[in-house]
């Protein structure tokens, strides 16, 4: 099987917020509300350079995901992922 990663978009959503609410139940055995995820998601995606995601791609959809925000760090006087 071979995959892609790159960087997510509205099309990716939907699986977006499936893993969010997957790692919260897997983790903190938590069920989260699906569309306060989704429409967190939906405003991350539109963060520009503040919100990253990327997903791993088969070519059928997305099949993992990160998602890297952007921190000021005054100890190192640079912005941190």
């Amino acid at each position: 099987m071979s995959w892609t990663i790159r960087k997510a978009n509205s099309s990716d959503i939907a699986a977006l917020v499936e893993f969010n609410c997957a790692i919260a139940r897997e983790t903190e055995a938590k069920e989260l509300r699906r569309e306060i995820v989704e429409r967190g998601v939906a405003r991350g995606l539109q963060q520009g350079d503040e919100v990253s995601y990327f997903v791993a791609d088969d070519g059928t959809g997305a099949i993992s995901s990160l998602m890297l925000t952007r921190e000021w760090s005054d100890w190192r006087d640079g912005w941190l992922a």
